[in-house]
């Protein structure tokens, strides 16, 4: 009786974990491309935002060491570099807004998936109680209670008697 009970529960965690691995994949591979663009743009534009302080920086350090004295040049120096900062940053803000949007929508497709996981993790202690109960409590002692290690030890005691 213990057995026909361990055995539809070793199926039935099988049949989940496929359902979960699907609906995992099928999440991922729609979300994950999208991810990574925005991360690497993002690096982009952490890089030019760099530059662009750098720009100001060196048109301050102009201005400062008097190299450059007329006040249209300097007006256009700082303006310039100021306008690029500013849009860089601005463009920063909007795709860090639509990251965490991408984020909060692929969190929210993943419930599904992490359902599944607690289902058959539930699944997976039941059946390690169970086996631990049909072999014995030195099993655990020997072996963990580790399932694959549990459901490793009883496929090779049924096999065995």
């Amino acid at each position: 009786m213990k057995e026909k009970r361990i055995r539809e529960l070793n199926q039935e965690i099988n049949m989940l974990k496929e359902e979960w691995s699907k609906e995992l994949d099928t999440v991922n591979y729609y979300y994950w491309p999208i991810i990574a663009k925005e991360k690497k743009r993002r690096k982009d534009l952490v890089w030019y935002f760099t530059l662009a302080c750098c720009l100001v920086i060196g048109a301050i350090a102009w201005i400062l060491l008097m190299e450059i004295k007329n006040e249209y040049w300097i007006a256009t120096a700082l303006g310039a570099s100021g306008i690029i900062v500013g849009i860089t940053f601005v463009r920063m803000m909007i795709l860090i807004k639509r990251m965490k949007k991408d984020m909060e929508e692929w969190e929210k497709n993943l419930t599904r998936a992490n359902e599944l996981q607690q289902e058959i993790s539930s699944k997976c202690e039941m059946s390690v109680s169970l086996m631990i109960d049909y072999l014995g409590e030195e099993v655990k002692d020997k072996i963990g209670s580790s399932y694959d290690d549990v459901l490793e030890y009883y496929n090779n005691y049924i096999a065995n008697n």
